[in-house]
């Protein structure tokens, strides 16, 4: 039960959820009408997928500070069930960073990404800590764009040319798993 700020909290508080409504009443709040609940629910989720389209948001305590910021009256609790009612997921925003996404955002993401590589990508090679992708003429930088958005754990850095793209990797298991899984995704 959230308690004032001013009233010590009841050693034992054994009310029904009724009761501890109408002691809400009591106290001068009056309950929130479910029309209005609902609205202000829709905007709240709608106010979350902005936040997270836009900022790196990793913890629910930051999201619960972005809210309040704009407005919206709300507490760990409400944002953790935002959260599961809205399907997020935490995705790794590179540097061992993770933010909150939608999982129908990384899906679309991953298929786009998935496209880019069946479509462009001839072959794939590893040399030592270098992974060598020779791409169709004019498609080596969307390769590397897509490699880069996918934040390949081990992966130091890309670079393109025309038609191939070098992608250097912390070490040579490294290389040898992301052409592994290339090859994988061009299937």
């Amino acid at each position: 039960m959230k308690q004032d700020r001013h009233e010590p909290a009841p050693e034992n508080d054994f009310r029904t959820v009724p009761e501890k409504r109408e002691s809400v009443r009591e106290k001068g709040r009056e309950a929130v009408p479910e029309k209005r609940r609902e609205a202000g629910q829709h905007n709240r989720h709608a106010a979350i997928m902005e936040i997270i389209t836009a900022e790196d948001v990793g913890t629910q305590t930051e999201l619960t500070r972005l809210l309040n910021e704009r407005g919206f009256d709300v507490t760990q609790a409400t944002v953790s069930r935002d959260i599961r009612r809205l399907h997020l997921v935490k995705e790794s925003a590179g540097n061992g960073v993770w933010r909150y996404a939608a999982a129908h955002m990384r899906r679309e993401i991953g298929e786009k990404l998935h496209t880019i590589f069946r479509e462009s990508v001839l072959s794939v090679q590893e040399a030592q800590n270098i992974v060598v992708i020779k791409t169709m003429p004019g498609l080596a930088d969307g390769a590397c764009s897509a490699l880069d958005q996918m934040n390949i754990d081990g992966m130091v850095g890309s670079l393109a040319g025309d038609d191939t793209a070098f992608i250097a990797m912390r070490d040579t298991e490294s290389a040898l798993r992301l052409c592994g899984e290339i090859q994988t995704m061009l299937r």
